[in-house]
């Protein structure tokens, strides 16, 4: 949770914060989410569309409250 915290803060500072993350919980606090397979750009975009695009269990993962989730 320090690290969402964070990265909220910088956000609001209208600092920019590039992470590489895998956890649903750190994804929470992107907007734009790029993913990557093998080195290759497979999805661009904001966070929930890309996810919508890219990924089987996206309703699980938004639906999720528990820590490790995106709500």
């Amino acid at each position: 949770m320090a690290l969402n915290e964070t990265i909220r803060i910088l956000k609001t500072e209208g600092k920019a914060v590039l992470l590489m993350a895998h956890r649903p919980s750190v994804l929470k606090e992107c907007d734009l989410l790029m993913m990557l397979d093998d080195g290759a750009l497979v999805a661009l975009g904001p966070r929930d569309e890309v996810l919508r695009a890219v990924t089987k269990n996206h309703g699980q993962l938004t639906a999720v409250k528990a820590p490790g989730g995106l709500q």
